[in-house]
């Protein structure tokens, strides 16, 4: 009975202290998802205000705006190491590039969708 009681507290013991752990890395996930969503939507409004210059000035607006996102995807990737996904290899970056093409040739309404999926897959 009384090693019973020691694993017992031992095992409560041990329950307490992973949860802390458990919830900041929940909370890092969480940071990170949000700092996710934040460079995907300063990419999304980049993209719509690029959309409506001239084509000479379009190429570079959205060149500029790919730039900003991946210096903000890799700063939330620093700052929150256990919760990012690993970056993607190079043939993985063209294929999930081409992919996004893709997508963007599809009608208004499919568009997003599709653009989801694609990031889905492959967990970027």
């Amino acid at each position: 009975m009384r090693t019973l009681l020691r694993t017992g507290a031992l095992t409560a013991g041990l329950m307490c202290a992973l949860v802390p752990y458990a919830a900041a890395a929940d909370d890092a996930g969480r940071s990170y998802a949000d700092a996710r969503r934040r460079a995907d939507l300063e990419h999304s409004e980049a993209q719509r205000e690029c959309a409506r210059m001239g084509s000479d000035l379009k190429t570079d607006c959205m060149a500029r705006g790919k730039a900003n996102h991946e210096i903000r995807m890799s700063a939330a990737r620093e700052r929150f190491p256990d919760a990012a996904a690993p970056p993607l290899d190079a043939d993985s970056a063209a294929r999930f590039e081409r992919e996004l093409g893709d997508c963007d040739r599809l009608p208004g309404i499919e568009r997003p969708g599709c653009r989801l999926d694609v990031k889905r897959r492959y967990r970027h």
